[in-house]
Formats: structure tokens, sequence, C-alpha cells
């Protein structure tokens, strides 16, 4: 019994001795296969930095002012028979060829400049949906008023809507023949709607989501001074949707905002058009204030008649 015993034993410890032996082996490989992974890494890591900067070199190489695009002709033809205008403002071309040409898009333009021109006259090109987000019920009320006394195919889908509306946009968005060009939500449709979600998805499917312009975007970002935390959540879109391109809009975004931004959305290899603030119609003047309130009204009523009498603008005694 007692050498079978050690017989047993002995065994036992020879097969302990094979496998510290043929653990040493498989963690030496595992090493190995390790510090294999991380130099493949690496390199991918490499070369996918070179390919995004070939990308950028080439994008940035565009002439998206002056180039000549399968377009170019008819987005002439539609400023001038749509929105009755003769000629592009400052970026306004630039940006349009960009997000036609399907590229992500953030433009910094100063209020007045023209930026919804950007994504309107693009809107009426093929048979696609343009989302339009907007953080405020009533500008897109007044955007979907002045685009549909363009003639434009559009409609606004928010708090107000009624259940009739909202079917027949869901409709709309769903029908591979629909002839809807623009469509207005808030962010909150976006965050908090999955019947909404399950329809932009399926209008997604059906190639008919052209693009999404996020308008404000500068509320993406919590450094942002209108920070909205509904638009984080538009962090998803270009997750979801990556072949429907990203037009983002605001007249203001320094650049730790604008940096926070394009992280937040997935939009780090986007093109930026920034427009001046210099507005060259527009002027200060200075002048003396009058000692008594009456004479201040009628110099200022006198002024208005004289000089400016088809103009707008702000005047304050200093």
């Amino acid at each position: 019994m007692e050498d079978s015993l050690k017989e047993e034993l002995e065994e036992v410890d020879c097969q302990l001795v094979c496998l510290e032996q043929e653990l040493e082996t498989l963690l030496q490989r595992q090493q190995e296969l390790q510090d294999r992974r991380q130099l493949l890494q690496t390199q991918l890591e490499s070369i996918k930095n070179v390919q995004h900067q070939e990308e950028r070199s080439k994008l940035e190489a565009t002439d998206w002012e002056h180039g000549i695009f399968p377009w170019s002709e008819e987005a002439r033809a539609i400023l001038n028979s749509f929105f009755k205008l003769d000629a592009f403002r400052s970026l306004q071309l630039s940006c349009i060829n960009a997000t036609l040409s399907k590229k992500d898009v953030i433009l910094i333009m100063p209020t007045g400049g023209g930026k919804s021109l950007c994504y309107q006259l693009p809107a009426v090109f093929g048979n696609g949906i343009t989302l339009v987000i907007s953080p405020l019920v009533s500008l897109m009320e007044d955007q979907l008023l002045a685009v549909q006394n363009l003639g434009i195919e559009s409609s606004t889908l928010n708090a107000n809507s009624s259940r009739e509306e909202v079917n027949r946009v869901h409709g709309a968005m769903t029908d591979k023949r629909t002839v809807l060009k623009l469509l207005y939500v808030t962010p909150e449709k976006i965050s908090k709607s999955k019947r909404f979600m399950s329809k932009l998805e399926k209008c997604y499917e059906n190639e008919k989501l052209s693009r999404i312009v996020i308008d404000e975007v500068h509320c993406t970002s919590q450094w942002g001074h209108d920070f909205r935390p509904d638009y984080k959540i538009l962090g998803i879109l270009k997750r979801q949707f990556p072949e429907a391109p990203i037009l983002g809009l605001t007249a203001t975004a320094t650049a730790k905002v604008l940096a926070d931004c394009k992280e937040i959305l997935s939009l780090e290899q986007c093109l930026i058009f920034r427009a001046s603030y210099n507005r060259s119609n527009l002027f200060y003047e200075v002048r003396s204030k009058p000692a008594f309130h009456k004479a201040q009204t009628e110099e200022l009523a006198q002024l208005i008649r004289m000089r400016f009498p088809k103009q707008s603008g702000r005047y304050k005694f200093r």
C-alpha cells in the first residue's frame, strides 16, 4: 500500500513539473502575442493617422468656393428661382458645395450672415429629407413659414404638433416617394422619442436622409454659453447614420467650444468654415447728447427721416 502511494506521488510530482514547464511556455507565448498585438495596433493607428492627414490635406486643397461641381449650374439657378437672390454671400457656396459632397462641416458665421441658406438650398436637390435640429420652437416656426412661402415642402415636429400632423410627417419620413425636403425638430425629439428615431432609421435605410443640420451647435458643449443637456445625445447621430453628412451652424464658438463639439459629435475630420465678423454694411457714429429728452427724441426722429428712411439699425445717444 505504501509503495503504491509513493509511486502515485512521484507521478503527480512529475506531472506538476511538466505543467509548470508548459505554463512557463504558455506565459512566454502570451507575452509574445501581447507585444505583437501592441505593435500591430500601433502600426494600424499610424496608417490611420496618415490616411486622415491625407484626407484632411485633400479636403483643404479643394476649392470649395470656386471649384466646378456637378450641381454648380443648378445651385445658381435655384438661388435665383427659389430664393430670388443674385449672388452668394461669403462662404455660403463653399458650405453648400461641401455638404452636397457629403462632407461633415461646421460653419461659424455671425447672425445675419446667411447660415440658413447653406442647408435650405441643398435641401432642394434630390428627393431626400434634410433634418434640422434647432433649440427653439419659435425659431423653427419662423424658418418653417419662410421656406414654405418659398415653395419648399417642409414640416416641423414639436410638443405643439397635433396627432394628425405627427402621423403625416412620420408617414412622409418612411415613404420612398416622399416630397418632404425639410424637417425641423428640437433635440428633445432625438433624445426622448423612440418612435421618431425609429422612423428616422427607416428614412435612413431608404436612403432618404440627405443630411443632418444642427443649428446653434455650440449648445452641444458644456463650455458653450447656451449649453443644453439634450444636445449631448446628438453624439449618437454620426454613429447611427454614418453616411448622412452633418452640418453644424453657430454664430459664435471659441476654440475650446469648437473642439468639444467636434469630439461630442464625432466630427474630428470635419471641415471648418469661419466667416469674418466684419460687417461692411454696419458703422458706428458718436454724437453729442442734447440736454433735454424732447430734443433727443426730435433729433433721433429727424436723423431717421432724413438719412435712413428705408433702413433698420440701432441708435443710442452717449
